[in-house]
């Protein structure tokens, strides 16, 4: 499991690497609020709605190519749809940092080349 894929990431990005990069970063900005959400929605009990956060922090990821932090992502789905609350939000959070600073260093020196 890649921490990220950049040929899947590049061709859901119409093969352009400029575009790509915008993703990133507009992913880079959402996903520090989305983890914000997460961690108040469990921390007020509310599984079904951190449940909605983390399904679409893992459909972002996976459509720019986060394996590794969409897999890490589906697991804490699952146990939210069973309403167990015990998820590792701090390793999400550090699998989802690990693939924005890869996939942001991959696709800068595509663009710079």
């Amino acid at each position: 499991m890649l921490i990220f894929n950049y040929e899947d990431a590049y061709l859901r990005a119409g093969e352009d690497i400029n575009f790509l990069w915008e993703l990133l970063n507009l992913l880079e900005n959402n996903a520090k609020a989305q983890l914000a959400n997460i961690k108040n929605f469990l921390e007020q009990g509310e599984l079904f709605e951190a449940y909605k956060e983390v399904h679409s922090l893992k459909g972002a990821v996976l459509n720019l190519g986060g394996e590794k932090v969409g897999a890490f992502a589906k697991e804490i789905e699952i146990k939210l749809k069973e309403n167990n609350p015990a998820v590792d939000i701090p390793k999400l959070e550090e699998y989802l940092n690990e693939f924005i600073k890869v996939a942001k260093e991959v696709v800068k020196s595509k663009i710079e080349v």
